[in-house]
């Protein structure tokens, strides 16, 4: 519980830098990038990787809920250098676009 604690604790900390990736999260986790990857999959059944893009999307889900912004700057806000990319990881997600989300 702790490890995940603290890897969520991280990920919620850097999730708008677009630059934090599995590489940076493990070294802040103080483990080799193998290790952290095994032992984050063997726990949660997700790849760090795949884990990260969660969370971005969730907070982007709430930001598009609570938030009067366009998309483009929420998804600047956390952490997708592409919109377009943005829009395709937030519709695979929830089944829906960014701006069908809001309605």
């Amino acid at each position: 519980r702790k490890f995940l604690a603290r890897a969520e604790e991280i990920i919620n900390e850097a999730h708008a830098d677009p630059d934090f990736n599995v590489e940076k999260l493990s070294e802040m986790m103080a483990m080799s990038r193998s290790s952290f990857y095994r032992k984050f999959k063997d726990l949660t059944g997700l790849t760090a990787a795949d884990y990260i893009r969660k969370v971005r999307l969730k907070k982007a889900s709430s930001l598009l809920k609570h938030e009067q912004l366009p998309v483009n700057q929420i998804s600047e806000q956390v952490g997708f250098r592409s919109v377009a990319h943005f829009r395709k990881c937030f519709k695979d997600e929830f089944g829906r676009n960014p701006g069908g989300w809001v309605k």
